[in-house]
């Protein structure tokens, strides 16, 4: 380091005096940078190690608990969004077999009436129109008895015709 005889001279110190002391505090941080520790002990070494290794596996086990968190959570989603694809097509199942089920007893009607056991008899015929017979004005009946619909109303359209008059 250079001499910086400003900082003595305006304390009352001499000129010489000054660069003594400047000279002798250049030896001290010289002996002070030849002696000082280049590396880290060994102990101190292994205290930093064991210091980061413990927090390294903190920072892991917060890591894999974060991860197990969100793959629950999305499996729990993926279970939700498969619920509800299922629910229309369960609906429409449902729809399916309750048409089904309306169609079957409407074919057994017709098989029960056209008794398709004796295929070299004629059909039965309807006992008339008042009466509950096993013709098609039979099965016809039976169907709206089974199946009923609203009756018709009047629109007001002037393509359909009025009913009820």
């Amino acid at each position: 380091m250079g001499t910086n005889l400003n900082a003595w001279g305006g304390s009352g110190v001499g000129a010489v005096r000054a660069a003594a002391l400047e000279s002798w505090r250049s030896s001290l941080e010289q002996r002070a940078q030849g002696t000082a520790p280049t590396s880290v002990g060994i102990q101190e070494r292994t205290a930093i190690r064991q210091q980061f290794a413990a927090q390294k596996k903190r920072y892991e086990a917060a890591i894999t608990q974060a991860e197990g968190v969100a793959r629950r959570k999305r499996d729990q989603l993926q279970q939700r969004i498969t619920t509800r694809r299922q629910q229309p097509n369960e609906e429409k199942q449902q729809h399916q077999v309750a048409t089904l089920h309306g169609h079957k007893y409407t074919l057994d009607a017709i098989v029960s009436a056209t008794d398709l056991t004796r295929p070299s008899s004629p059909p039965p015929v309807a006992r008339g129109r008042g009466g509950v017979g096993t013709g098609v004005a039979g099965i016809r009946r039976r169907h709206r008895d089974l199946h009923p619909h609203p009756a018709p109303q009047n629109t007001g359209h002037p393509l359909r015709p009025q009913t009820g008059k």
